[in-house]
This record gives C-alpha cells, structure tokens and sequence, in this order.
C-alpha cells in the first residue's frame, strides 16, 4: 500500500529538507567538530524534489545524518493531505449525508494523529528507504567504471622502471625493476631531511647503472614535496630531462597490499616498507597484473564506497575485475595464481592446481593440456580456454597449435582454419605481417554477412576470429583502449595557473557530479559535470547496417515497437499504398508484415501505446478525416476503432504521456487554433479537450525532450523562424511560455525539416536537417537554460533525404533515412567524449602545411622507417623549422604499425562517391599516432591524427598498389573526414579534413594524359559552394602531387565570389637521382575571403624522389567554429 503511495505522489512534490544539527551544549557530539560541519554546510536548509536530488547528494546526506550532523525530514505535499481528507470526509464523517460537530472533530483528530504517527514516518522510511538503494547502486556503477578504466590501464611493457614510495621522516623506498617486473634493487634515500646531500646522486647512480628512464612515483603522502626535488634535480641537470621521465601512480593500497600474506610470501626477505614501492613500480608496468593482488574497495577511485552495502560492492567489483581480466587474457605459463584465479571459470584452487601442474610437468604446450589439471572438467575448460593463452615456444613442438597463441576460443578453431584456407595463409604464419595483411585483405573484400552464410555462422563469431587473426600475437588489446599513463618532467605549480590555462593531466575519479584530474599542483582538480571542458558529441557512425530501395517514394514514414518487436510503417501519396516491416534487432530489415491501400492519403501518421495497445493515428488535409487502428503484436494493421471528421485540418500532433495517461496536442493553421485531447485504452480519442488556445505562429515541426523528469514541447515555424517551449503539466495542461523567441541563429533556422529529438545514453539531442544545403545537425538539450544548447556534430549528406526517424531497439539508437528515388539506408548513433586537453585550431589565424609524396614502400626501405625517421620529426618541428599543423601524404602506403583505431571516429562526408559508405574500392581508417612513440615526453603535443584512405583496387598480380593511398596527418581532432570520389575508374580519390571553418584536402592526380584534376575540383567546388552559401568564412585547401605543373591544371575559374590561389614553390619539387626536375607538388587555396596569404619552402633531400613542401596558410581574421 505505502509503496503504491508512494509511486502516485512521485514527481507529485514530496520534498527531502536537511539541516544542520546544533550540537547540544551538556552533550556536545564529538562528530560535530567545525572541521566536519564545514564539510556539510553546503546542505544546511537544502530542500529538493526526490525526482530531482543526485546520488551524491543522497549519499552525502546520509552520511550527515548518520554523524548527527544534519536533520532530515521527508515533506509531504499539502495536497496528499487534503485530497485523503476529502476522500474519508466523504466516505466516514458523513452519517445520512449530515455532518455531526463532535463526531467530526473526533474523527479529525484521528485522521490527524493517523498523519502524523503512522503514515508519515511510513512514507518516509519508504522514501528514504528507495533513494538510498538507486544512490548506492549508482555509487556502485561509478566505481565498477572507475575500476574497470584503471585496470585497462595500457602497460609500460619492455622498460625498466624504478618506483618511489614518497616519505618524509621515513625516507623514501626506492625499488628497481627488470622488463619482466623482477625486483632488480632496492634502497631508502632521505631527500626531505637536513642530511640529502647525496640523496640525488644516489638516485641518478642506481638510474644509469640499470640504464632506466622511466620513474613511477607514488602520490601518498610527501608525493609534491618529492615531485619537487625531482624537479630540482631536472633544473640541476643531475637527471638528464632529455632522456627521463615520471609519472605519478595512484599508490592507494600498496601499503596494505605488502603487509598481507601473499606479499610476505612472494617478497620473505624484503622490508615491507620497501614492498610498496615495487609494487607501485609494477602498477606502472602492468597495472592489471598488480591491481587485482588488492581488494578493489582499498584503491580509492569511488563515490561515498565507505557508505554502501559492502557485500553487494564487492560482487559488482568482483565482477568487473573478473570481466578486466578475461578480456585482457593471460599467458597460462606465466601467470601468477592472483590473476590467474581472477579468470573466468577460474577458482582460487583451480588456479592452485594450473600453478602446481606447470611447476611439475613443465609449460603447458597447448590448450588441450589444461584439461590434465585437477578439477577442471569441460564445463570449466570451456569457460576459461579462449582466455587462456600459450606463447610460442622457443622451439617447434608438434603439440604446439598456433592458434593456442591468439585469442580464438577452441570451439571456433575449425572456422579459423577454413577462414585461413580461403584466404591461402598457413598457420604457422599467424601473427606475421604478410598473414596479417592477407586476413585484413580477406575482410575489405568479403561482408562478416556474406560469411556468416557460407559458414553457417553467427557473423559475431566471424568477427572475433577475424579480428584475432588480423593482430599481432604480443599485441595487447589495451593498447586499442589508448588509456595510457601521463609522463611529467618538471612540476606545474598552483601560481603557474592562470584563468584559461591549458593544462594536461591524468583522470584519478569520476562522479555523477564530475571528474577529478591530478595536474600535479598538490590538489585534484574537478571538472563539474556542467561544465564544457568535456563534451560529449554524438557522431554518425557511416558503417551501415543495412540499405536498400523501396519501389516508389513514402511520404510517411515511422518507426514503433511493440511488445519485443519493432515495424516501420510507410505510406505513400501516389495510390495510397502502406506497408509494415519489421526491424530486426542488429539494425537490419526483415520481411514485410503487411500491405495494402487505404481509403485516402493521411498526411498525419503517427504511432501510440497505452497499457498493452498500439494504435495508429490518421488524419488527411483533404477529407479533415480522422481514423484511429489497432495495430497487432505480429506487424499488422488490425481494425479501426475510432474515426470521424474534424472541423479543421490539424497539421501539426504529437502525442505525450504523463502520470500514466496518454494525450493528444493538435495545431492547426486556421488561426493558429490548438487543442490537448485525452486518447482512451479503447482507441478512442473523445471530443472533450483537456485544454485549448491559440498560438502567435503555426508551428510546422514539433518533439518532445525531457529535462528532470519534466516534459517540454518544442516548437519550430517556418513561417517566421519563431521557437516556441513550453511544459507539459499534469492533466495534460500546457504551461505558460519558457521561451517564445526568433530563431536564435542562422542556422537554427535553415533547419527547416525532419525535427526529432533523439534519446541517447541518458541525455536528449534535437536532430535537424536543411533541405537546401543537406545539412544536419545535432544539439545537446539544456537543462539550466531549458532550451537547446550548441550543436555537438553536424554534417552534409551526399544528397537530401526527405524522410529521417530514430529507431530504438534495446539500447542501441539506430537512424533510419530515405530520399525521393525511394533509396534508404539504417545507420547506428553512437556517442563518444572529445577530451579538452587536445588544442583545438577553430579560431587560429595560421596554419603550417606540408605535403609530401612519400612514394609508397615501394622505394626507399621499410614504410615505417619513412613514417618515424622522416615525418615525425617535421611533424614535431625537431628539423629546424615549425611544427606542421597538417601534413597531407600521397603514395603513403598503408599505416605504421604504432597507429591506433580512433573508437568515436569524426563524421565522414562523401563528395560524388556512389554510395554513401564510401566506393566497395576504398577503405578509409581514423587513427591516432605518435604516443608509443616518445621518449622526450608524454604530453599530448607530440600525439598526431591520421586521416586515411586506401583504394584497394587490384593490379594484374592481385596486389594491394600502396602507390593509391592517401592520408592527412593532424595535431588536432578532426571535426569531420571528407571523401571525394575518384575523378575516373583507374585514379585515386581525394581525402580532406574540416577544423573549424577550414577544410584540408590531400590529392595525388594521375600521370596519365587524361588530367581528372578538373573532375575533382568541380566536384570539390559543387560541394563547398553550398557550404560556402551558408558560411562565408569557410576556406578549403587543397595539397598534394598534382603530377603536372600549374599553367597545366587545366582548372577554370572558381566558383562565384570565391577567390582562388595556387601557391607554388619556387624550386622544383621532383626528380630522379638527386636531381629535381619539375614543380609537381603544391596548394590551391580557395575560400570568399580575399586576404588569404600563402609563403612556401621546401625541405632537403629525403627518400623519396618528391621532397616536403611547406606552406604557411594566413587568414586574417577570426574564424567562429562551422555550425
């Protein structure tokens, strides 16, 4: 009964109020110290709906009053009171319909008394009861996240690292370990006493005589005053700043880790003092294998964890331990017992056994081995063997099965033999790059679907072997993750920051409130959760999971689900025709359910759901008819159960549901009329009006977002470009006006068709598209403002698509669009965090540009020798000159072997290609480059962006030509990757970047006599004229081997009001045998503006027969961010 009470009066005004307690003077609580009621002053007279109030608040609250810090009280509304009263004064004080004095009076104070001593510490303990449960299973979700980014915590794999455990009377314990994480030495210096003199020098002997560079310093107590002398010791030059490096490790519970049994037993004759400090070395090294030797609750990265269930804690962070573990893997032959036992199916004693059977019988030789050891039956083998790994040996054993090395589970080995065979590949090679490149070859060429039906499949299986065959063995899959340490060489004080500071630092914690950042200046520094330092973009993922054409244009369309099946249903103008298909839950379309013709065209369609009903709703402009269908659970249209003529035509309806009722809002262009009606469980929609009014404008477009709780109805009129939000209230009332405004921008009001709102990992977006331009965009809903926020992704499509809708299946988003030759494709919306710390270059005012034909590896020695030995240092400006912005390569070859996939890749663009996911020829890669790479720093100025594009066409001998790829190389994210389709069957498409309003290109012309430069230009210029028309800040560059010089280009004017610059260099660009002959290589800048400045210079001598041309792109003037 109280639980039902409780749910009706929900979002209804019940109210939690805290206060601060005043102690009391005869027995004053020993909790209620100023230091602790400071603490909590933030939530004296705090009052907040409990549909509104944050985990973290509950939790903090909780703990006040647990310390008889803060008072709680749980305020009911007067309504609840007076609507019970009203009900009982009916029902029982009545007598005859007569009200008797005394007997009311009785019964009032009964009702009273009942108020005040039963129901409400009843309600309050209800309500009290379930908001500590969601805040506790909240603070628990945070810290399983929190743990499970440590634990993926990428390895420091192959260095030798000294680890300081920081102390000050104590001293400092300093240990040294070997690439295999073997304790190499130990010792305790004194830096933070009067006699460390030679403290420094102790330090630097014991680095140069095990020749190690890298220092892990732990961050307890003394971390800054020990960072400090570090970084004397840098200014001193008696650490070299060139060669080492630090980086701080989070140390909590390494000291309670070296006093427990498996420490003593691993380390029996080592101080424990000096244990925590290789174990905070180790952290460093292989932060996974050392992190699960310590409870989780012990390493201090969660919300209020000392507050929550601790058995319920600990399942949940068993869980993700034993979740980090196998997806990592082990090598069974090397594995200490702790992680081992953290592997799925893996118990302490099946650990104990593997343990005990290697040490007696020698190294397991393959999988089939592990089923010799004592207690591990089938069941269990098959859970733990695909985590299981055994490294090749050193010599040939006919025991050893290569695939016992890569992470295919045994059940799946007979598909990656067949999947070998096809692609003419030996086993043995596993793990080589010629292997490699035949299995990535094998997957450009064939669909995970089409395999999945020939092996007879599921496609998931197909993809994880594919992809286990496609790595290197040693290759670490939290290298993919790029969650790698942050490397310091001098320490950022608190007087270094200044109001727009730029800093670097490493995530420690993450709350529901925000996230703590160690920048090194003594104190974490908090990201608050409203702030715009980390902003969450939502990209359109281009990798298709279904497309096809429909045999006419629908006008209508939408998407609904019922039950556990989703339908979309089309309905066209020309004969009225209407179909339902259904959508299967991996994104694709299955069989048509039904068809047929109705009566007449509805202009208005839409879908709603009450209890378990669905029905579909009708309304056509020409008879003013309405009509009101069931729609069935198996994808058919059932029988009409309401219907009749209206006295206007209602353009614009949206249905919304609130306190369990579903309503109807209606706008009509005759004089702007609007009416709210209350749609029935039977599928009626009666002719009572809830509420009614009339609008200052017709709003054409309308959606619903939610903000707390609270429901708004936005509306946008392309009469007069006006806004309009308002709320939704209980009873299906409309609010007073929030905002009644113009169009706030420009743009907002070119967005003039499919406007939807998209919900999409607890946050709402508007989706808006520009039918002049093929424009869309996405912004973020604003909570505080209650209006819509900047736009977060945007983009062109490669043609208008007149019908776009969001289909919601379990919780994946998926985008569904047609255009009017009836084509239509099914995208999925993904989310991603752009980190702040990466400079951004929207507002810069010069650009240093390069372009470089690197000839492929075809010439020249190893690809990769091309990438590290000569363009990385120009890249970083280390050759004397300026570190290049953007480098645009031609005849690159495929990628170095240390480029990571980007996981929230940029929205990808297509110019003139014949579909939308790119030609079946190409293949296009976003990657980041240059992290494992340093050895000066760790910082993100040496991380770079690769932008690739290979057309993968075949020569005669069925060979990739290296000579066709392309990329762009970048200091900063990309706000979009652009293709542009080939200019002729037989040539090379071009590939560009957007940042900001500037747009980069890279293009390798043909050397043929048929010059596409033209073809590739005009369409290049189609394109961006229409960008241009919108934005006349907008300026596009384009570089590369053109393979002819400029008189030769061929090129006719540039497009209307947009000037035109090609910027040669003065010296002749390519040649053979050291000897430069022409001018192939160059830039042509373009864009309204006509103060573009362009200088060049070129490099010396590399290995290749083109050399680096450099260019200086100056734009005078500010440029705000496209969109």
């Amino acid at each position: 009964m109280t639980q039902i009470l409780v749910c009706r009066l929900k979002g209804n005004g019940i109210c939690l109020h805290s206060k601060l307690v005043k102690p009391s003077k005869s027995n004053p609580s020993s909790s209620n110290t100023d230091e602790n009621v400071d603490k909590f002053q933030i939530y004296h007279d705090f009052n907040s709906n409990i549909d509104k109030i944050k985990p973290h608040q509950i939790l903090a609250i909780n703990r006040g009053e647990a310390q008889k810090i803060l008072k709680v009280t749980i305020i009911l509304p007067d309504r609840c009171k007076s609507t019970l009263y009203d009900f009982l004064y009916e029902k029982y004080f009545l007598r005859n319909g007569v009200s008797y004095s005394e007997r009311k009076e009785l019964l009032k104070l009964s009702f009273n008394e009942y108020i005040s001593k039963k129901l409400q510490p009843l309600i309050t303990r209800r309500v009290r009861k379930d908001l500590t449960k969601s805040a506790e299973k909240a603070s628990i979700d945070v810290f399983a996240t929190n743990l499970k980014q440590l634990l993926l915590t990428s390895p420091l794999k192959s260095q030798r690292i000294l680890g300081i455990d920081p102390g000050f009377t104590n001293g400092c314990k300093i240990a040294m370990i070997s690439e295999c994480t073997d304790v190499l030495a130990t010792d305790v210096i004194y830096p933070h006493t009067k006699n460390n003199q030679n403290c420094g020098q102790k330090l630097a002997n014991m680095l140069a005589k095990y020749n190690c560079t890298t220092i892990a310093l732990g961050n307890g107590t003394a971390c800054r005053e020990t960072e400090k002398w570090l970084s004397d010791l840098f200014d001193k030059r008696i650490l070299d700043s060139k060669r080492i490096r630090y980086s701080i490790v989070n140390e909590q519970g390494a000291s309670i880790y070296s006093c427990t049994e498996l420490a003593k037993k691993e380390f029996p004759d080592m101080d424990v003092n000096v244990i925590s400090a290789v174990s905070i070395a180790r952290r460093l090294s292989d932060p996974l294998g050392e992190l699960v030797k310590v409870e989780p609750k012990h390493l201090g990265i969660g919300m209020y964890q000392h507050d929550i269930n601790e058995r319920f804690l600990s399942e949940s962070l068993d869980e993700v331990v034993m979740e980090c573990v196998s997806f990592v893997g082990v090598d069974v032959n090397t594995t200490s017992v702790t992680l081992l036992r953290r592997v799925a199916g893996l118990t302490q004693t099946r650990a104990e056994n593997i343990f005990k059977h290697r040490t007696e019988n020698g190294p397991f030789k393959s999988r089939e081995e592990i089923k010799k050891v004592k207690l591990i039956g089938e069941k269990t083998y098959e859970q733990c063997a695909g985590f299981l790994r055994i490294e090749p040996p050193a010599e040939n054993s006919a025991k050893y099965n290569h695939l016992d090395s890569t992470w295919i589970h045994p059940e799946s080995y007979s598909l990656a033999e067949q999947i070998m065979k096809k692609c003419n590949v030996k086993k043995k090679d596993i793990g080589s790059s010629k292997f490699i490149s035949e299995i990535n070859r094998f997957k450009v060429e064939n669909s995970t679907e089409k395999l999945a039906r020939e092996f007879n499949t599921p496609k998931e299986r197909i993809e994880v072997v594919l992809d286990a065959l496609g790595r290197e063995i040693s290759r670490d899959y939290r290298e993919d993750l790029l969650k790698e340490p942050v490397f310091k060489q001098g320490l950022t004080k608190m007087s270094d920051l200044l109001v727009n500071s730029a800093v670097s630092g490493a995530i420690v914690n993450v709350t529901h409130f925000g996230c703590f950042v160690d920048i090194g200046v003594g104190r974490d520094a908090l990201i608050h959760s409203t702030t715009s330092v980390v902003r969450c973009e939502v990209h359109m993922n281009f990798a298709m999971t279904e497309q096809g054409a429909l045999d006419e244009f629908y006008n209508v369309q939408f998407h609904y689900s019922t039950g556990d099946r989703y339908f979309i249903f089309g309905h066209s103008l020309p004969n009225n025709r209407y179909f339902i298909r259904e959508v299967l839950p991996d994104g694709k379309v299955g069989i048509v359910s039904d068809e047929g013709q109705l009566d007449d065209f509805y202009e208005v369609m839409f879908h709603y759901n009450i209890g378990d009903e669905d029905f579909l709703y009708s309304h056509s402009s020409y008879t003013k008819n309405y009509n009101i269908r069931r729609l069935t659970k198996d994808g058919k249209m059932g029988a009409r159960t309401d219907g009749s003529r209206l006295y206007n035509f209602f353009g614009s309806n949206i249905p919304f549901t609130i306190d369990g009722k579903t309503y109807l809002y209606s706008q009509s262009r005759h004089e702007n009329i609007w009416v709210i009606t209350n749609l029935l469980s039977d599928g009626t929609n009666p002719p009572v009006h809830v509420d009614a009014g009339t609008m200052t404008n017709f709003y054409n477009h309308l959606t619903i977002f939610t903000i707390d709780g609270d429901l708004y109805l936005y509306g946008l009129s392309n009469d007069d470009w006006k806004v309009s939000i308002r709320e939704l209230k209980s009873g299906g009332k409309l609010g007073p006006s929030i905002h009644d405004r113009a169009a706030a921008s420009t743009s907002e009001k070119d967005y003039t068709t499919n406007l939807f709102t998209i919900s999409l990992e607890g946050k709402e977006y508007l989706f808006g598209q520009n039918p002049f331009n093929d424009y869309w965009y996405i912004r973020e809903f604003d909570g505080n403002r209650l209006d819509v926020g900047n736009v977060v992704s945007d983009g062109y499509w490669d043609k208008y698509y007149a019908v776009h809708f969001p289909i919601y299946i379990g919780n994946k988003v998926y985008l569904y669009r047609q255009n009017y030759n009836g084509k239509w494709s099914i995208h999925e919306l993904t989310t991603c965090t752009t980190d702040a710390f990466v400079q951004r270059r929207s507002t810069s005012r010069n650009y240093h540009l390069a372009a470089w034909n690197m000839q492929g590896r075809l010439e020249g020695g190893d690809g990769d020798n091309k990438w590290t030995l000569i363009l990385l240092p120009w890249m970083r400006g280390l050759r004397g000159a300026r570190r290049v912005d953007v480098m645009a390569l031609q005849e690159c070859g495929s990628l170095p072997r240390t480029t990571r996939s980007l996981a929230d890749r940029a929205p990808e663009t297509y110019v003139d290609v014949p579909n939308s996911t790119g030609n079946d020829q190409m293949e296009i890669t976003q990657n980041l480059w240059g992290r494992s790479l340093e050895t000066d720093s760790g910082s993100r100025q040496n991380d770079f962006y690769v932008y690739h594009v290979a057309n993968v066409q075949r020569n005669i001998d069925n060979q990739r030509n290296d000579r066709t790829e392309l990329a762009i190389v970048s200091v900063v994210r990309a706000d979009e990757v652009l293709v542009v389709g080939p200019g002729g069957a037989a040539t090379r498409p071009m590939i560009g970047i957007r940042i900001g309003n500037d747009f980069f290109f890279s293009l390798h012309a043909g050397a043929h006599e048929n010059n596409e430069v033209p073809v590739l230009m005009a369409a290049l210029d189609a394109h961006m004229r229409r960008r241009i028309q919108f934005n006349p800040d907008i300026t596009y560059t384009v570089l590369g081997d053109f393979n002819r010089v400029p008189r030769a280009l061929g090129l006719d004017r540039p497009p209307r009001n947009v000037n035109r610059q090609v910027a040669r260099p003065q010296h002749a660009t390519q040649g053979r045998a050291g000897l430069l002959q022409r001018v192939l290589d160059y830039a042509i800048v373009s864009g309204r503006s006509t103060d573009i400045q362009v200088d060049t210079s070129t490099s010396g001598s590399t290995i290749s027969d083109h050399i680096i041309v450099f260019f200086l792109l100056s734009l005078q003037r500010e440029r705000p961010r496209c969109g």
